[in-house]
Order: structure tokens, then C-alpha cells, then sequence
């Protein structure tokens, strides 16, 4: 039978509820925006493109013209890109090149294939294959003035940037980045690069966890590994909170002896929820220490990675004020079989290929490299049956740290 806890999307809309969206913003140079999340609608003021203009290399024509000379027009004169507008002398085709404001008169470009030159004269070689209006960028059929090309919270890719520069925008009015402080617990864990003692691990989940909120365009602006005691704890809980718009902490949220980080929210803010029905990753807590929230991942690296993406992504995004905090699945089939016994809903590692997702042999919580040889989550719901070739839901990771 499923679990009575919430389902990751219940508890992911739980969580979005309790938002306050940033709102400060400050104007960035194009260049510098890349990744960065507009805080207004970006209204076009011109027209793109602003003039009619040849869509390649040619002649103008008028086309009328041309069917009245059998396809044999005189030259009448050159146009270059960026020289300024100019009229088609009478019953001539004139050269043209790509992006060249169309001659006053024209309404035909004739691409350089369709023609040959000779004696100060065009000839078409196939009159019927030339069609009136043809290889002309009408002016505005881009952008118009008025038009919103982007929306207040979208997250600017390079062809948004683009599209900015297109309408004369030399800088953006971005929303600062998203102030996230790490928390890692774990009395085992050592830093990377440093030789380590008996019984201890290596901490990978402050560099990952880092990795993936930069990966969403937020700032890490302050970071601590805490050993398992809870005046420690309570101490990092309240310099994180201060310092941030969200805290997350990874270990301490389970019911073991050493856990205590679910206990010092409770006594410095509130703990709002606690488990979701999610393997793997079901201790997953949500709170707030102060007036700060806070996301409490498991401590085991693929929970951590996956409960990222699932919450921590969602949460940032949230906090950004985008539209879509998280995205919508892609549908592909299953290279794999589950038996439907499953109690909690399962986010696999797996690797799209082939149009098909196949599974990673481990799938433990402990289990990080299954991450890296895959590129993708697939999702399978409690007690849901999946047979060779069902469609399920896959994300991969690209578009879960967008």
C-alpha cells in the first residue's frame, strides 16, 4: 500500500506556498546577465526588423516588372547593408545584399541561384519558380513596438540576451541572486584533499550541493560543516539564517542519535513538514529558523542530490520569482520493469538512450556515481506497475537545474 506522507508534488506545493519572492533588482550590463532573472517585463520600444530588408544575396525587383520583360531586367545599381534607403530606379533590378534595406519600389529579392548577369542585364533562369513579396524581412514581423519579448521572472538564456541586444538594450533590470547558505553535518566527514582519519569520509555534499544552487543562479554566501551536537548546530543555524534567504543542511534530519538538526530548527523557528514519500530521500525536512527557510536534505549523496532538485531547485526558483518552479516531464519509454510493490514514489537514476530510459544496476542512496553515469531522473508513483516500453516521466538534469 502507498505511504501516507505527501507525495513529492504535494509537499513541493506545501513548500512554494510559504515564499516571499525576492524583489531588489539593479541593472546589469548584457554581458554580464547571462543566467540572471529579470525583475520587469522587458517591453520592445522599436521595431525589429525596423526596415523592410533582403533575407540574402540578390536583386530587388519589382515584380510586376519582371513578368513585363519576360524575365530580363537592366542593372540599375548596388545596395549595400547598412548604406541608407534609396529608390529602384524604373523597370531595373538593382543588387542587393543580405540585410540591405529594400529599395523604395521593390517587393521581390531574387535570390543569386535563380538568375544570371551579363551585359549590364539580369536574365532569370526559371521565370515561374519567382514568386511576388519573396526573401523580404517585412519590417517588425520580429518584434513590434509595444510587444513584452520577456517576462518579469524569466531566467535569461544567450538567446534571450539576443533578443534584448536586438531591440537596442544595452543592460537588463535583473532580480539579485538568491542568498543561500550550506549547512553539513556528520561527526564522519572530512574535508576533500586532506588525509583522512579511521572511519572517516570524504564530505561530498557541500561541493555538490554548492555546485547545484550555482547551477540555478544563486549565491553561496556562506558555508559550514558542523559536527553532531546540538549547541554547534543551533550556533551554524543561526549565522546561516542570518547571513541568507535560504539555508539548506544536509544530515541531522532522520531519527538517529546524532541527528539533531530537525530539533535545533524546532527550537530556534519551526519545522513546517518532515518526510515525503519519496525513495530516495524520505526524511526530507522543511522549516524555518528565524524567518529564514530552511530545507533540511538527507545526509546520503544521492538523497542530497536528488532532494535538490526536487525541493532545494524548486525552493530557489520560488525565491527568484519565476514562473515554473518546476519543470514539466518529458514522456519516455521504460527500458526497465518495476513490479508495482514499491511503497513510496521512486526517482531512478537513469540514461536516455536511444529514445528509451534505462536504469543504472544500483540505485542506492549512497550510490553517487549511478548519477554521473546517467543523465536523467525517471519517476515511477507508488504501487505503479511499469512494463517494457510504458511511457514514464523523465527529467534530466540540465532541465531540473535550469
Amino acid at each position: 500500500m502507498p505511504s501516507e506522507l505527501p507525495t513529492p508534488a504535494q509537499l513541493r506545493e506545501k513548500i512554494l506556498e510559504v515564499l516571499t519572492p525576492i524583489t531588489e533588482g539593479a541593472l546589469q550590463p548584457l554581458d554580464d546577465a547571462l543566467g540572471g532573472v529579470l525583475a520587469s517585463d522587458v517591453v520592445a520600444e522599436i521595431f525589429v526588423p525596423p526596415t523592410d530588408n533582403a533575407s540574402m544575396d540578390g536583386v530587388a525587383v519589382v515584380h510586376r516588372d519582371l513578368l513585363a520583360a519576360a524575365g530580363e531586367l537592366p542593372l540599375g545599381g548596388v545596395v549595400a547593408a547598412g548604406a541608407p534607403p534609396q529608390a529602384l530606379p524604373p523597370s531595373s533590378a538593382s543588387i542587393i545584399y543580405t540585410g540591405a534595406v529594400i529599395p523604395q519600389g521593390a517587393d521581390t529579392v531574387i535570390p543569386l541561384e535563380e538568375y544570371d548577369l551579363g551585359d549590364q542585364l539580369m536574365r532569370v533562369r526559371d521565370l515561374a519558380r519567382i514568386k511576388a513579396g519573396a526573401n523580404i524581412r517585412r519590417r517588425g514581423e520580429d518584434v513590434r513596438p509595444g510587444d513584452v519579448v520577456l517576462r518579469r521572472g524569466s531566467r535569461l538564456r544567450p538567446q534571450d540576451l539576443g533578443l534584448c541586444a536586438s531591440i537596442g538594450l544595452g543592460e537588463v533590470a535583473l532580480l539579485r541572486p538568491v542568498r543561500v547558505a550550506l549547512l553539513t553535518t556528520g561527526n564522519e566527514l572530512t574535508e576533500p584533499g586532506v588525509a583522512p582519519s579511521a572511519g572517516a569520509l570524504f564530505d561530498s555534499n557541500t561541493p555538490m550541493v554548492a555546485a547545484l544552487a550555482r547551477s540555478l543562479g544563486a549565491e553561496v554566501v556562506w558555508r559550514q560543516r558542523v559536527r553532531d551536537t546540538a549547541r554547534e548546530t543551533e550556533a551554524a543555524l543561526e549565522s546561516a539564517a542570518a547571513a541568507a534567504d535560504l539555508v539548506v543542511s544536509t544530515g541531522g534530519v532522520s531519527v538517529g542519535g546524532a541527528d539533531c538538526v530537525r530539533d535545533a530548527v524546532a527550537l530556534l523557528g519551526e519545522v513546517l513538514h518532515w518526510r515525503v514519500a519519496l525513495k530516495p530521500g524520505k526524511p526530507l525536512a522543511f522549516g524555518k529558523v528565524g524567518t529564514t527557510p530552511w530545507l533540511g536534505l538527507p545526509g546520503n549523496p544521492t538523497s542530497a542530490l536528488v532532494t535538490f532538485l526536487l525541493f532545494a531547485a524548486p525552493l530557489i526558483r520560488g525565491l527568484q520569482g519565476r514562473g515554473e518552479a518546476f519543470p514539466q516531464p518529458q514522456k519516455i519509454q521504460a527500458g526497465f520493469l518495476r513490479d508495482g510493490s514499491q511503497k513510496r514514489e521512486e526517482f531512478l537514476r537513469a540514461a536516455l538512450v536511444d529514445g528509451r530510459a534505462e536504469l543504472h544496476q544500483q540505485q542506492g542512496s549512497g550510490v553517487l556515481s549511478a548519477a554521473v553515469w546517467g543523465d536523467a531522473l525517471v519517476r515511477v508513483p507508488a504501487g505503479h506497475a511499469v512494463a517494457y516500453g510504458d511511457l514514464v516521466d523523465a527529467w534530466t538534469y540540465p532541465e531540473l537545474l535550469w
